[in-house]
């Protein structure tokens, strides 16, 4: 076995131990019983795992598409959209800083002191918190439909520029990184969408190799969220665990396979996948603000 797939089957171990150590901790709980939520809801439990897997395994392999999946999947399975608010964020939260360190494990992003990826999701992480602090502050006075449209025009036009290799951006440049770290997360804070499609291609567009765009577009969200936790917690209360746990397990054991999907992709398809996928969900959020769909 190679070293790369001797470090995998490690990085999938040790997350499964731990999805089963979060599920441990909940089954020993005197107001959740574990049992009953198979017996009652066995089905929808695997559901609801099933469908967190494949929307993080996309998210996780392109930087993109975790919120945008869930959120619909999630509102037709009856959950009220403050529950899965508080669903996704947990999971993005745990599988944001698991997939940041599963890239780290198998080589595709370097996060050592003095390099760039380190450099990079410094200045995201920060600029990214005081943008949703301002967007957060604004959101009550701007229009939310008008500005879900302008996400779509942005995520179509940015993926579209990715996908056929043109460079919107220009070059590497740490201006650039904190201005874009406060759109996106500006947009987060307004919406709650936004930031990693918007993170992830422009990293590319500068010529970050898409490799390293989708882990540190993953451990920025994933650190970046935990604020959000904290702040949603404050505001609204502790959230649903019978929607959190099977979603953040599902979410989290997809990790290791999107981790090897990235390590094994040639970069110029995984640039060229980031950018088709980030146009078509740009259309799908056009079309759905224009009641299209």
């Amino acid at each position: 076995m190679s070293d790369k797939s001797m470090n995998m089957s490690k990085t999938w171990l040790l997350l499964i131990v731990t999805a089963v150590f979060i599920l441990l901790i909940f089954f020993f709980r005197e107001d959740f019983s574990f049992v009953n939520a198979l017996k009652d809801r066995g089905i929808v439990f695997l559901w609801l795992g099933g469908i967190a897997f494949f929307a993080e395994y996309i998210d996780s392999a392109l930087g993109m598409g975790f919120g945008i999946i869930m959120f619909p999947m999630l509102l037709v399975s009856g959950f009220s959209p403050v529950e899965i608010l508080s669903a996704i964020l947990f999971a993005e939260f745990i599988t944001g800083i698991a997939a940041g360190w599963g890239h780290q494990k198998a080589g595709n992003v370097d996060f050592k002191p003095e390099t760039r990826a380190r450099e990079v999701l410094k200045l995201l992480f920060i600029t990214s918190i005081l943008g949703s602090i301002l967007g957060l502050i604004l959101s009550s006075r701007l229009n939310v439909k008008g500005f879900a449209i302008y996400i779509g025009i942005i995520y179509i036009i940015i993926g579209f520029t990715t996908a056929l290799s043109m460079n919107l951006f220009g070059k590497y440049n740490t201006t650039k990184l904190k201005l874009l770290g406060i759109v996106a997360g500006f947009n987060k804070g307004v919406s709650g969408s936004g930031f990693g499609p918007l993170l992830t291609g422009a990293q590319v567009e500068m010529k970050i190799p898409a490799k390293s765009a989708v882990a540190i577009t993953s451990l920025t969200e994933g650190a970046f969220t935990f604020f959000a936790i904290i702040i949603y917690s404050i505001i609204k209360g502790m959230p649903v665990l019978s929607l959190i746990i099977p979603v953040t397990i599902g979410a989290l054991c997809s990790i290791p396979l999107a981790v090897w999907t990235v390590a094994d992709l040639p970069k110029k398809s995984h640039s060229r996948s980031i950018g088709i996928v980030m146009a078509l969900l740009g259309i799908l959020t056009l079309l759905k603000q224009l009641n299209v769909i």
